[in-house]
């Protein structure tokens, strides 16, 4: 996917480690939300047949297990969103780098600007406001 130089490792061949994470943290929550859709179905039917319902239950049920299960594939999202932020900011794609900070291209704002052209200003010895 992104290459660097001869010296450098391809973005696939970095962090291999963290990637195997990242995807052992999304099997996980697609694993629990089976299981929780499972459960609830399966005690849904148990319930409804012995108590007359139980929906409170089934409900507090699905969203407990509902809850883990999207915080266990958020946390794969995460470490991929990381992975991926990294990547920008070595091939210097990310917006914030240095030289687009001194080129103006970011923080062009009217006080940045006369700033800028103050410190300009006094490096050429002018003198005024």
């Amino acid at each position: 996917m992104f290459t660097f130089t001869r010296k450098e490792k391809t973005m696939e061949q970095r962090y291999t480690a963290l990637r195997t994470i990242g995807s052992i943290y999304k099997v996980l929550g697609i694993i629990a939300g089976a299981i929780t859709l499972l459960a609830v179905l399966g005690l849904g039917r148990f319930l409804g047949s012995f108590l007359g319902g139980g929906f409170l239950g089934i409900l507090v049920m699905l969203i407990y297990g509902g809850g883990i299960a999207l915080t266990l594939y958020a946390a794969g999202e995460g470490v991929f969103l990381l992975l991926a932020l990294a990547a920008a900011r070595r091939i210097g794609a990310c917006p914030a780098s240095r030289s687009e900070r001194r080129s103006g291209a970011i923080g062009a704002s009217p006080e940045h600007e006369s700033r800028r052209a103050r410190r300009a200003d006094s490096a050429a010895g002018v003198i005024g406001p």
